[in-house]
């Protein structure tokens, strides 16, 4: 017996729901609307002063909606950030054409910096006449910031190939090279000055240098007693942020050298480890994950395994530069 399809019930128009949203106004959607919008909305009068803006607003000024009223830029962000915001609004006051899709810097009084997406128009009256600007900005910070990182990541890497070909093709002696190396090196990834520190029997030495390492050339330590032993006798790199709270630093040698912190990692001839490679500042917290993958990528080593600091000294445990 076939089966028959019920029908559904025809669809009853609710009445009071259709009452209750044309009774809203234009003011209450826009207010409506203010409120949940996540991206910064405002109007403006003709001085670039706040007329009305949206709680996302607010928010990003660190202020309730009210407080804004009657304020402009120039309380928030630094004069010259806010001149140009103020001049592109008095271009569109006197134009009375739009500025869209535009990204802009935002500078802070304390220098910091953030990213914004804009597009302002002219606000008019039903007569035409431009009363001031409305507009909105959606951040953009995230994503500028990682444009940048990329950038700066592929204008290191087109740096490291350039250093590994300038070395291999100036057909210079080891200690050149070295010494090159290390001027590469340090100009490199910023620091205070590098190192190339060789095996020599059951010591390491300092074999070239470069900026505050250059007075330790001939340096000779015993490959148990510094970090650059621990990273060779491990075969792993590793990031030394504070050589006061680093367990493996042997803290007398450090403060001598005027070393606050350091990226130490092994350095490879023919697949055999034959040294360290080392870079040094006498800031602390110099460095990062960023300078200690350049350092294995210039020393030729293969992915290995990377030691960020300890965060305790382990009981027992002997110090190490």
């Amino acid at each position: 017996m076939p089966l028959r399809r019920r029908r559904s019930a025809p669809c009853r128009p609710d009445r009071a729901h259709d009452d209750r949203v044309a009774a809203l106004s234009a003011a209450d959607l826009l207010a409506f609307f203010l409120a949940e919008t996540p991206d910064r909305i405002y109007f403006k009068d003709r001085e670039s002063r706040f007329l009305e803006v949206s709680n996302a607003t607010a928010a990003f000024f660190g202020c309730e909606p009210g407080e804004l009223i009657g304020k402009s830029d120039f309380d928030f962000f630094a004069p010259d950030c806010a001149r140009e915001s103020f001049d592109a609004e008095r271009a569109i006051v006197e134009s009375g054409e739009a500025m869209l899709d535009l990204e802009e810097q935002e500078t802070w009084p304390d220098g910091s910096v953030t990213w914004c997406q804009t597009s302002r128009m002219p606000l008019r009256a039903p007569s035409g006449e431009v009363l001031g600007t409305f507009g909105f900005s959606r951040d953009i910070t995230a994503r500028k910031l990682a444009e940048e990182a990329l950038r700066a990541q592929t204008a290191r890497l087109i740096r490291i190939v350039e250093i590994q070909r300038d070395v291999a093709a100036a057909g210079l002696d080891l200690q050149s090279v070295m010494s090159l190396v290390c001027e590469r090196t340090q100009e490199l990834t910023g620091a205070g000055g590098a190192a190339v520190v060789l095996a020599d029997e059951d010591d390491l030495v300092i074999g070239a240098a470069s900026g505050i390492m250059s007075p330790w050339i001939g340096e000779r330590r015993p490959v148990d007693a510094s970090l650059s032993g621990w990273a060779f006798m491990n075969d792993e790199s590793a990031l030394c942020v504070d050589v006061d709270d680093d367990p493996r630093i042997e803290g007398a040698l450090v403060r001598q050298a005027g070393v606050r912190s350091l990226v130490v990692v092994p350095l490879l001839h023919a697949d055999k480890r034959v040294g360290v490679l080392q870079i040094v500042s006498a800031e602390t917290g110099a460095f990062t994950t960023e300078e200690l993958t350049t350092l294995e990528l210039l020393s030729s080593s293969s992915p290995r395994r990377s030691a960020t600091q300890p965060s305790s000294r382990p009981s027992g445990s002997s110090s190490r530069r």
